[in-house]
């Protein structure tokens, strides 16, 4: 990845920060209050420069986890839509390691196990397509398991929608 990209990143989790910081309103002042702080990592992450940003983005990823974590054990669907967005974008920037996955793991089983709502499950498992790949995530036993463990799941909803998507998903993990 360029260097230059990098700004963009950060200015593309801030914009999911916001949308989910917005979601919180005044029922969730601390998951509001956790995104405040993230709001304030990703400012202080912009004046870096390009060197300096490269390693420090990588050191802050615990940092922007914390309010997804407590936004998911809220089980409010706003909040998970929001929080899938921020989730997605980095595990697809290669911020999220194998020490992370299993945060992310929980999270996302969290959010499947509290919605029945199509669309946040078929953000579940768009954001487990990009575990899966190799060159974002080492893949390990467990990640592995608990993404089967999921996918079982979401077989046993029975919604069509999902076929596809379950079918790529168990191809990319049966064929690593």
């Amino acid at each position: 990845m360029k260097q230059v990209d990098k700004l963009s990143i950060v200015e593309d989790i801030e914009v999911e920060y916001k949308k989910l910081y917005n979601e919180c309103k005044k029922k969730h002042i601390e998951v509001k209050n956790g995104i405040d702080a993230g709001l304030n990592t990703l400012a202080h992450l912009k004046t870096l420069t390009l060197s300096q940003l490269d390693i420090e983005l990588k050191n802050t990823v615990d940092d922007l986890l914390a309010p997804i974590i407590l936004a998911s054990e809220k089980q409010v669907r706003k909040l998970y839509v929001s929080s899938l967005s921020i989730i997605k974008k980095l595990v697809s920037y290669g911020l999220i390691t194998q020490k992370h996955s299993n945060e992310i793991i929980k999270v996302l089983k969290d959010i499947l196990t509290n919605s029945s709502e199509e669309f946040v499950q078929i953000k579940v498992i768009e954001t487990l397509l990009r575990m899966v790949d190799q060159n974002i995530i080492q893949l390990s036993e467990n990640l592995v398991n608990n993404v089967m463990e999921m996918c079982l799941k979401f077989f046993s909803f029975k919604f069509y929608v999902f076929k596809n998507l379950l079918s790529s998903l168990l191809m990319h993990l049966f064929y690593i």
